[in-house]
């Protein structure tokens, strides 16, 4: 067993630096999304664009890659290497910036939104 759970202990500083990662991630972007809210109408089409097409990209290249060595996975498997894959991921960014203008700011008093964001988001 090659990537299994026994030999998942080189594996939790990646993974703890990717669950890091996402919460600051979500912090941040919450941040955000709150002090630019008037202007999310006008520039979520195009986040919406740029998004579809990275996925396009990423769908592009699964699908006319070329089988590769893989490198060993120890080699990649540090907190810092997991936190900067995590805060660079556009996934997350689109997913923090959609939950964040739709389910909370326009109900800025609703007890549902709170509930929402303190256990769906994170």
């Amino acid at each position: 067993m090659k990537f299994g759970s026994r030999n998942s202990g080189s594996m939790s500083p990646f993974l703890f630096g990717i669950i890091t990662g996402f919460i600051i991630l979500g912090v941040a972007t919450s941040l955000l999304t709150t002090s630019l809210y008037q202007w999310i109408p006008t520039v979520e089409p195009y986040f919406k664009v740029v998004g579809a097409a990275y996925l396009l990209y990423l769908a592009w290249q699964i699908v006319f890659s070329k089988k590769q060595n893989h490198p060993n996975p120890d080699s990649q498997s540090s907190f810092f290497y997991g936190l900067f894959f995590q805060i660079l991921n556009i996934k997350s960014i689109l997913y923090f910036l959609t939950a964040m203008s739709t389910f909370i700011l326009p109900y800025p008093d609703s007890q549902t939104a709170m509930l929402f964001s303190c256990v769906y988001l994170y």
